[in-house]
């Protein structure tokens, strides 16, 4: 998986903007750019989930990919990796601001750097390097690398040895680099970037506890563990701590552990090696535990004066708790007194459908909600969603369609067109917050756009009457308020590659106009364009002093009129993706 992340023009942030996932379930190889807002739109088991699960798994530092993961298509045999490039970075580990780090199912986690282009320093600084296996150095390495190792017992060069040597090579001007892969301390990347997964089946008890890697730890908690870290006497100790363990993990003079009893336990298994081969030795080399992290107890106890505990209250309930603590990270972050925001690590917001449970207007909150933490320094949002609330077509370039047909691998459709001028991004914004039909219609498989609502409640309930739909592709028409604003909405379309029929009146110079600006915003492969003989009222002999809706919906519906020749000839046109009338 790719992610790629930038400074903002505002300061030094973290963005992730590319991603890309190869060989992970059905994501056989899936490359996508990422806005701060993101929403994944697709059938049932096309892909969406596995990508949340294949970010979530790329940042987590508890967790790892398994054979699970691996892609089992038919005919795929290749690596199964996550991998992403990160700008903004400050530490040492990014080069030039940039870091990019990958885990593997056979490698876990490196990062991409510069590397030794010698291959044995290389296996020197991945702790694989034996004392007496320097002959192939260049003769001037070799000399420092015999003088740093000379005291030291057989076996692998230890780590803080071989960074002692590297150091030296390279203040000396002795090294040359090219590009490769180093391993990567999870809690490095962690230190940097904290994942915060919301899936679909999560139980409102377990998210609120303190434990694992639950919305509690891993928001709120995450605030008592800094706190906890920076506390004087705390700190103290584990420094304290630290070096003792330091000291047990380091060999004496003499070669020796301090543990005599690893030391006993060393020369026995050598005695019992030599038993069956006198040229075999063992060395031991010991590990330092990680410092654990000082953890408290918390949990939240939900009760609303008659139930106490989260699970035995409604569902809906449940999830708003949860977001609650979404909305009470945002603020603890924010500075105040400066209007600011606190220094951080950058956050990864990944929610799975986050409009289960939920009533329209709750909805519509949530999602001001999670596009308000988005906007916020150094967080990033990426949900699964099958509602419309959750997408804004204001933020085009955050929607990815995700399709798998035939239950092969996974293609993803994102942003393919140049941004969108500013008259046209202006309308969007504004019919998408007058209509949220619009945001439905990136879910469907064909869109036919229509001057207004006369046309948008007669064509589908006259294609069904006629049996034109399709039960395979979903088909949404969608009103435009004025055959005006249907260019904008194909430039939309088209940027989105969502398959489309634009169908426009012809009665005036401004219909003609705007059939000119049609033609010029369709591209063959994705649209259509449908002409209307004069206007919607005059093909279909609509009569009387009523308003033009409602004079459609009484002929067509109402009545049950059938639709006259002009009409079902455009209709069948529209249905079946044909031009007509141009």
């Amino acid at each position: 998986m790719i992610a790629v992340c930038r400074f903002d023009k505002k300061g030094e942030v973290m963005k992730i903007e590319r991603i890309r996932c190869v060989g992970f379930r059905s994501l056989k190889d899936v490359n996508i750019e990422l806005a701060n807002y993101n929403t994944l739109i697709g059938k049932n088991d096309s892909g969406k989930s596995s990508l949340l699960l294949a970010l979530n798994k790329l940042f987590d530092p508890e967790l790892r990919l398994t054979s699970d993961d691996k892609c089992k298509l038919p005919f795929y045999d290749g690596d199964c990796f996550v991998e992403a490039e990160i700008s903004g970075i400050k530490s040492g580990l990014g080069s030039a601001g940039t870091l990019v780090v990958r885990k593997s199912l056979d490698q876990g986690l490196q990062y991409k750097s510069k590397v030794p282009a010698n291959e044995t320093i290389r296996k020197m600084m991945d702790g694989h390097l034996l004392k007496g296996d320097i002959s192939k150095l260049p003769e001037k390495i070799r000399a420092i690398v015999n003088k740093e190792v000379a005291a030291l017992p057989k076996g692998k060069i230890p780590s803080e040895n071989a960074t002692t040597i590297y150091e030296k090579l390279k203040a000396d001007k002795l090294l040359e680099f090219t590009d490769g892969w180093a391993r990567m301390d999870e809690r490095e990347l962690s230190a940097l970037i904290r994942v915060v997964f919301l899936s679909a089946n999560m139980r409102g008890e377990e998210e609120t506890q303190y434990t694992g890697n639950s919305v509690l730890t891993s928001v709120c908690g995450q605030l008592l563990r800094d706190a906890v870290a920076k506390d004087p006497g705390i700190a103290k100790i584990t420094d304290e701590y630290e070096a003792e363990i330091g000291r047990v993990f380091q060999k004496n003079a003499s070669g020796q552990w301090e543990l005599t009893e690893l030391n006993e336990f060393q020369d026995v298994l050598n005695e019992e090696i030599k038993r069956f081969d006198s040229g075999i030795n063992s060395e031991s080399v010991l590990h330092p535990p990680k410092i654990p992290t000082i953890n408290f107890g918390l949990s939240l106890e939900i009760s609303d004066g008659c139930v106490t505990g989260i699970d035995y209250m409604g569902h809906g309930l449940r999830r708003s708790i949860v977001f609650a603590m979404l909305r009470t990270h945002r603020r603890l972050r924010q500075n105040k007194t400066s209007g600011g925001h606190r220094s951080g690590p950058f956050y990864l917001f990944l929610i799975e459908e986050p409009e289960l449970y939920l009533h329209p207007q709750a909805e519509r909150r949530r999602m001001n909600e999670l596009k308000e933490l988005a906007n916020e320094a150094n967080t990033q949002v990426v949900l699964c969603t099958h509602s419309a609330f959750f997408v804004d077509l204001s933020e085009y370039k955050g929607i990815h369609r995700f399709e798998r047909r035939d239950r092969l691998e996974t293609r993803v459709e994102v942003w393919d067109g140049p941004d969108l001028d500013p008259e046209t991004a202006e309308t969007v914004s504004l019919i998408c917050r007058t209509n949220s039909q619009h945001s439905a219609m990136v879910f469907a498989d064909l869109v036919i756009l229509v001057e207004g609502e006369s046309e948008q409640i007669a064509i589908p309930y006259v294609a069904r009457k006629l049996e034109l739909e399709d039960s395979g592709i979903d088909i949404e028409v969608v009103s435009c308020g004025g055959c005006s604003k249907i260019p904008p909405i194909q430039k939309i379309l088209e940027g989105l590659r969502i398959r489309y029929v634009a169908w426009l009146d012809n009665a005036n110079k401004n219909d003609k106009a705007d059939i000119a600006k049609a033609k010029k915003a369709r591209s063959r492969e994705y649209g259509r364009i449908v002409i209307t003989d004069r206007n919607w009222e005059t093909m279909n002999k609509l009569s009387g002093n009523e308003s033009k809706i409602y004079k459609s919906w009484k002929h067509f519906i109402k009545d049950g009129n059938m639709p006259n020749e002009e009409f079902e000839k455009r209709l069948r046109a529209a249905y079946s993706f044909q031009d007509y009338g141009i």
